[in-house]
């Protein structure tokens, strides 16, 4: 009897059989796993676009009331708040002196 039990274990063709079945159960297994996670994936994708539509909606909306509050601002509310007139306006010219600038400490 064992004898009868060792020649089909080492039955070259009974071996490619369960090998090529378990391959075969592998592929089916990998197959499903992909299907399920493509799934999940679209759905997070729907998700997620929901939600960015959502907060950009949110961001437009905060977007205008700022603008708004900045126009409702005049120079008559500003200078109820405190804000002073500067009578001494100094600006930067764009055609600066460039021997001013330097960064050069061996100057002649």
């Amino acid at each position: 009897m064992t004898k009868a039990i060792q020649e089909q274990i080492n039955n070259p063709s009974k071996k490619i059989f369960w090998i090529l079945a378990v391959s075969c159960g592998l592929l089916v297994a990998s197959y499903f796993f992909s299907i399920i996670q493509i799934t999940v994936s679209i759905r997070e994708n729907t998700v997620l676009a929901n939600k960015s539509a959502s907060l950009t909606l949110e961001v437009n909306g905060l977007e205008y009331q700022y603008l708004q509050a900045k126009n409702a601002i005049t120079l008559e509310t500003a200078k109820g708040d405190g804000f002073i007139d500067n009578s001494k306006q100094i600006f930067v010219s764009k055609a600066g002196n460039s021997e001013s600038l330097s960064l050069n400490t061996n100057e002649i």
